[in-house]
């Protein structure tokens, strides 16, 4: 019984286009709300316009950007990662990191995360053989459930398998689960809930179609044997000499096995059994979603506070303006003691900038708000929240097949290559050309 694949996307969601917007008459509002290319801060220099998209309030400027003069190369890929690179849960789950350069656009952003979202390898159940399910789960919803658990074992200790290539001990993780409910003699219910603690690894095959049974009569696992005789895989050698020649260490990394062991898969009641093996291969999640190795991945650009230059907050209001701040974003110290944020001081009367917010969403949507058009505040059109186009703060949350700095480090790989090889048809055809 094999899990159901299909090509994970979104449906885009269909807008009818009015006549106001084809109208070349129309109020250009609209295009600045909307932050289009016509939203230019022309009190910025060009410079600051390709660096930065400013926001004050609902309006969005100067969101188009251009590059540097400098012709793109895979080698300014190593030159974008910031020094700052740090983990932001103890757990190890999560990880935080910036990517600066001048030849960095959202474009190259992007397209580091799709690439760590669909296309960095990871091992995951790919069929199920079902030998005896009584529960009230039907196969199909069993299969597709174990499709989706998360499975810990390197990508690189395994070989990509084609769909009518023949499982080996090669390219093929082979787990098997038999679990029996029933009562003991003290009339407890045993083995009422199935969880993927109960599949174990069997580095010698499928024991399905084994010659001379299906299983040990005990129901334990086989202990690595080889068996080539077998219907669904042909191991010549026991798993565990192929992936120890690959990098595996079981003592350090462990056998294969789920990221997670309490994962509740079906509840039994007594004499109810399921006995299934689950077969794992290397995928990417652009071919299925359970091959996606994060949780999430998203990024965001770096932020900062703006005042304007020639509307500087001066006098009593560049005091209210550090009361307001102060009063939303600063703390407290262990003693109960007021303890400032930062982000805003005034100098010889006139308010500056001095905190760096790329932590604190309460004082960028303060600063948003109170430099709106509009807002009656005296901050009016002199306080804008200004986002860095080529310096991108990435957040990477793991799903446990892969750490996510091993994500990031394979993403980055696989993004090089494809350079590479853009490049590489790009001198071809030139080539050619001449």
């Amino acid at each position: 019984m094999g899990s159901s694949r299909r090509r994970s996307g979104t449906a885009a969601a269909s807008v009818p286009v009015t006549a106001a917007k084809l109208d070349p008459s129309a109020d250009a509002d609209a295009e600045v709300m909307m932050g289009g290319d016509g939203a230019v801060d022309t009190s910025l220099s060009l410079q600051e316009r390709n660096k930065y998209v400013r926001i004050s309030g609902t309006l969005v400027q100067n969101t188009s950007s251009t590059l540097g003069g400098e012709s793109f190369s895979p080698e300014l890929l190593s030159n974008t990662l910031s020094t700052r690179v740090t983990a932001s849960e103890p757990s190890g789950d999560s990880l935080e990191f910036e990517m600066a350069s001048p030849y960095l656009d959202l474009s190259l952003a992007n397209a580091l995360r799709r690439i760590m979202i669909a296309e960095v390898p990871t091992v995951a159940i790919e069929s199920v053989l079902v030998k005896d399910n009584t529960s009230v789960i039907q196969d199909e919803v069993l299969a597709h459930r174990l499709g989706l658990v998360p499975i810990k074992c390197d990508p690189a200790w395994l070989e990509w398998k084609s769909k009518d290539e023949t499982a080996s001990e090669k390219n093929t993780i082979v787990f098997t689960l038999d679990v029996t409910c029933y009562v003991n003699e003290e009339g407890e219910v045993v083995n009422e809930k199935v969880k993927s603690s109960h599949l174990k690894w069997l580095p010698g095959g499928s024991d399905m179609g084994r010659t001379g049974g299906v299983a040990p009569a005990d129901g334990t696992p086989n202990d690595g044997t080889p068996n080539v005789d077998n219907e669904y895989t042909k191991f010549e050698t026991s798993q565990r000499d192929v992936l120890a020649a690959r990098g595996w260490d079981e003592n350090t990394d462990g056998a294969p096995r789920p990221v997670h062991e309490d994962i509740l898969l079906v509840k039994l009641r007594p004499k109810q059994r399921i006995r299934l093996e689950a077969h794992c291969v290397k995928g990417e999640g652009c071919d299925h979603a359970k091959f996606s190795p994060v949780a999430t991945c998203w990024y965001r650009l770096y932020p900062s506070l703006r005042i304007s230059e020639s509307s500087p907050v001066t006098g009593k209001d560049a005091d209210a303006l550090v009361e307001q701040v102060e009063a939303l974003c600063g703390t407290k110290d262990d003693q109960g003691n007021d303890k400032p944020c930062g982000y805003v001081k005034v100098e010889n009367g006139v308010a500056t900038v001095a905190g760096d917010v790329r932590d604190d969403f309460k004082a960028q949507e303060l600063w948003r708000q109170l430099g709106s058009d509009g807002s009656g505040s005296p901050f009016e059109g002199k306080l804008s929240l200004q986002k860095d186009k080529h310096h991108f703060i990435f957040t990477v949350e793991t799903a446990g097949q892969l750490t996510p700095q091993r994500i990031v480090k394979d993403a980055i790989h696989l993004l090089r290559e494809k350079a590479r090889k853009l490049v590489s048809s790009l001198d071809d055809q030139a080539m050619d050309t001449d």
